[in-house]
């Protein structure tokens, strides 16, 4: 896979295997699922830069204890 002038793998209107297209949804989807609702609840809340990281460390603690526990 060769990289264009401007770095991208793929521009917009190029064209990407169903493969490696589902693969890159699976990613979004995943990340989407784990990483980003606790920050925009974060966001929702006007919490500090600092009370951000704990309040998403606290959220995956207790998901983690909740799922471990089924």
């Amino acid at each position: 896979m060769q990289r264009k002038d401007n770095g991208l793998l793929y521009g917009p209107e190029d064209k990407v295997s169903y493969f490696q297209s589902g693969l890159l949804g699976l990613q979004h989807v995943l990340a989407m699922d784990v990483y980003v609702p606790p920050l925009i609840i974060a966001g929702l809340l006007s919490m500090s830069v600092v009370q951000k990281p704990v309040f998403a460390g606290r959220f995956f603690g207790l998901w983690y204890r909740y799922n471990s526990s089924n």
